[in-house]
């Protein structure tokens, strides 16, 4: 029970307290209803700030669930553009023209495009993680890694380095890498310069052609302005580069030859060349030289016409002995005309006293016969046979004079062995004099004039006889 006590004075007269009087009142069932009230009142405080605590719960989760959406929509986003900057990117990656790899700290591919397939020859499953060694020329090998540690280390250099195709051949790589935007991996592209470093090798060879070239090559605009001038036009004109170019071609021309200059470069601006064509050129020093010019168009990338290319040679010694040889052939000319009047006049006038010599050598053989020996018989015989091969030769050298000036040439069918024979006959005091032995094999028959042949023989055998070695025998 739970009492609630009251204490009451009771005063006498006086005011003094004569005693207390002591009240108890049972008030269990009131505290207990106080404390009940108290408890509620405890219990809703409490069930209030649980809810606030979850309602405040329920705002913060709130809170993350609308930042998870909106990070779900950021990364679904950055997703999206992830995906398509990464398409953009092998877009660009494989669309390259240059040959592009992608290199760890060991050496190996870890990625690489097409176009570097193209290059080396070969697929990505092969090139995928094999080693940049196995594409180094074996006689480079020692140059390889200084070259690539150069690069490395100052990537905004390009280098040149070739490797080697899978089929074997050479491919000649100009190369560029950077790691600064991929940690732990190399970025590296490298393009084919072959072509490129074949030009130039031909372009460095074409220099030297025109440069150690004995002839003028020039080249100028369509305004007759000298853009080139070699060695060989420095030799042949006597200007030095330095002093012609920029100026006009016209400093070459001869006296009334600027017009004939002007009409080229007008044929070479309509595409027509100029082949070979003999003019005169004045020199520095005053001379007039004789040219040979072979002039061409030269056209830009585009087949347009943008100037003329001028080849010169010197011919003035070539007119000057030309000139000389026309002069010496002129004489000779007239010389021959001489001799061979000489000649008809000599080999008429001989065949006289020949047909005498015979004639006479018969009657004293006919009238003489039986009073000399046998061989004064034979002695006479040897003296008209010879009269006789002599009125022949006579005979030939007019056929020969007639044939060279075209006259009554003989083509026929010749037995060659015959005429070998003759030119022995003629040939025989010779032969007999030297103790020479004449043999010769087979010859066939040929279409020519009989007395030329006769005489190419009669000439080749004599010089045999005079010519020949130690031996006495001559073999035709």
């Amino acid at each position: 029970m739970i009492g609630a006590p009251t204490n009451s004075p009771v005063l006498d007269e006086n005011g003094l307290v004569q005693y207390i009087v002591h009240r108890v009142q049972d008030v269990t069932d009131f505290m207990r209803l106080k404390l009940h009230e108290s408890e509620q009142a405890n219990l809703s405080s409490e069930l209030r700030s649980r809810a606030d605590r979850i309602e405040a719960e329920l705002f913060l989760r709130g809170q993350e669930l609308a930042d998870a959406r909106r990070l779900a929509a950021d990364l679904e986003l950055s997703h999206r553009a992830l995906r398509k900057s990464e398409l953009r990117y092998r877009r660009l990656f494989e669309g390259a023209r240059d040959g592009i790899l992608i290199v760890n700290h060991e050496g190996r591919f870890v990625d690489v495009n097409e176009s570097l397939c193209r290059i080396l020859k070969t697929t990505r499953e092969r090139l995928i993680d094999a080693h940049f060694s196995e594409f180094i020329p074996s006689e480079l090998a020692s140059d390889a890694q200084t070259a690539f540690l150069k690069l490395r280390n100052d990537w905004s250099t390009p280098i040149e380095f070739p490797f080697r195709a899978v089929d074997g051949s050479i491919v000649e790589l100009e190369w560029t890498s950077s790691s600064k935007y991929l940690p732990g991996l190399y970025f590296c592209a490298c393009r084919d310069v072959t072509e490129r470093k074949s030009m130039q090798a031909t372009s460095v060879r074409l220099v030297a052609i025109v440069e150690s070239s004995a002839d003028a090559i020039i080249g100028e605009d369509l305004d007759g302005r000298i853009l080139t001038w070699n060695r060989g036009a420095e030799r042949i004109f006597g200007y030095t580069a330095e002093e012609v170019l920029d100026r006009h071609i016209s400093l070459l021309a001869a006296p009334d030859g600027f017009d004939e200059m002007t009409g080229i470069l007008k044929r070479i601006g309509r595409g027509e060349h100029a082949d070979h064509y003999e003019t005169k050129r004045c020199r520095k020093d005053g001379e007039i030289i004789d040219v040979s010019l072979t002039v061409s168009p030269v056209r830009d990338g585009s087949g347009q016409i943008i100037g003329a290319s001028k080849i010169a040679r010197d011919i003035t010694e070539r007119e000057r002995t030309a000139e000389a040889l026309r002069s010496t052939n002129a004489a000779l000319s007239r010389a021959n005309a001489d001799l061979e009047q000489v000649a008809y006049s000599a080999s008429h006038d001989l065949q006289e006293p020949l047909r005498t010599v015979v004639v006479y050598s018969q009657m004293l053989q006919k009238k003489y016969g039986e009073k000399l020996d046998s061989q004064a018989d034979e002695y006479i015989g040897y003296t008209v046979d010879a009269a006789r091969r002599m009125e022949q030769l006579l005979k030939d050298l007019l056929a020969c004079l007639r044939a060279t000036d075209g006259r009554d040439a003989q083509v026929v069918r010749v037995d060659a062995k015959e005429a070998v024979g003759h030119a022995i006959a003629n040939l025989q005091a010779a032969i007999e004099e030297s103790g020479a032995s004449i043999t010769y094999t087979e010859f066939p028959r040929v279409m020519i004039d009989p007395v030329h042949l006769q005489q190419i023989f009669q000439n080749l055998i004599g010089n045999a006889i005079k010519y020949r070695a130690r031996s006495d025998r001559v073999f035709l």
